[in-house]
């Protein structure tokens, strides 16, 4: 071999580590979901949407049942959060999912049988009341989801928020920005170990570790403001994952309030999510909602009552939609 050829063969050696570098070895039986009010009734739809892919676990903090609302804002905002006669029943919302899959409108409700499901109601929440949660656990009961798959938290003296370890505001604040309080209580960590079992000690997170990443080429021919999403979403991404070691995947969804429009990156950064992630091989994936004053979404909060369209509990949901592609991008790449 002459030394040119040596030179060649050593130089696309060198690239192709390079491109594997960057290649995302994402397990597809481990992808996990969480999020709190709007954002927790959001991955609560996108766990009954796309159930034969989203198997790795659902937590919700905050959040009420799939398709409560029936499009109705007024409802949401309501009987959805606090609990009235106009509330859906356990048994009509489980005929709705029945429903839906029989028509291909979600994947077959046999699925969701597989997951794991984590819930929180704060003692202190007077925005999600927590019988509204309780709602969800017979839910999840009803559709077969064994009870030692399903975790219930409601002992936490907690406002409406995300509870952490030492970050945040007083836990028992009713609420308040950034809707994250310092409850001496990892959610984080509670949620992941649920789903991904043991956890190895937590290392800091690595600032070059959270990327930019594109929502906006999955848009289509809609543009982010009409469908109230931003052009770029994060995602922190460990560094052995970076490097072709099989990952886990989790989609945080922040709530109402919560962007970055509303507070800056400390849902990127304060939950506590990234820490456990780069020790642990898991890529932690923030989808972000903008404001939309147009569409009567002024509070930057994922659609789980209508403002896109009547599909928006559906595989036709536009952001559903959006999203499922983005967990499909990473785990090819």
């Amino acid at each position: 071999m002459s030394l040119t050829q040596k030179l060649l063969v050593t130089f696309f050696s060198i690239l192709t580590v390079s491109f594997s570098a960057l290649a995302y070895n994402v397990n597809p039986n481990k992808i996990s979901l969480s999020g709190i009010s709007a954002g927790a009734f959001f991955a609560h739809q996108m766990q009954v949407t796309y159930s034969q892919t989203l198997t790795g676990g659902v937590a919700m903090i905050a959040g009420g049942s799939y398709n409560c609302s029936r499009g109705s804002l007024n409802t949401a905002m309501n009987s959805c959060m606090k609990i009235s006669g106009l509330q859906t029943s356990v048994d009509q919302t489980h005929l709705d999912i029945l429903n839906l899959s029989k028509s291909k409108k979600i994947d077959s409700f046999e699925n969701i049988a597989k997951t794991k499901v984590f819930l929180i109601s704060g003692k202190f929440d007077d925005v999600v009341f927590t019988p509204v949660v309780d709602k969800v656990e017979e839910l999840y009961l009803k559709l077969n989801v064994p009870t030692e798959n399903i975790k219930y938290n409601k002992s936490i003296e907690m406002g409406h928020a995300f509870p952490t370890l030492n970050y945040g505001n007083k836990c028992s604040s009713p609420r308040s920005a950034p809707f994250i309080s310092n409850c001496n209580y990892d959610g984080a960590y509670e949620i992941l170990s649920f789903f991904y079992g043991a956890l190895e000690n937590k290392k800091n997170e690595i600032a070059k570790n959270l990327l930019p990443y594109s929502q906006s080429s999955f848009f289509a021919a809609k543009f982010g403001a009409q469908i109230s999403m931003s052009d770029t979403a994060a995602v922190y991404v460990p560094t052995r994952c970076q490097l072709g070691e099989e990952c886990s995947l989790h989609v945080a969804f922040h709530g109402c309030l919560q962007s970055r429009q509303d507070i800056g990156d400390d849902y990127l950064h304060k939950l506590g999510f990234n820490d456990w992630a780069e020790s642990n091989n898991i890529i932690v994936l923030y989808p972000q909602v903008t404001k939309n004053y147009f569409l009567g979404n002024p509070n930057a909060c994922w659609d789980w009552w209508g403002y896109t369209g009547a599909d928006y509990a559906n595989k036709n949901s536009v952001q559903m939609n959006i999203v499922y592609k983005m967990i499909q991008d990473l785990i090819k790449k």
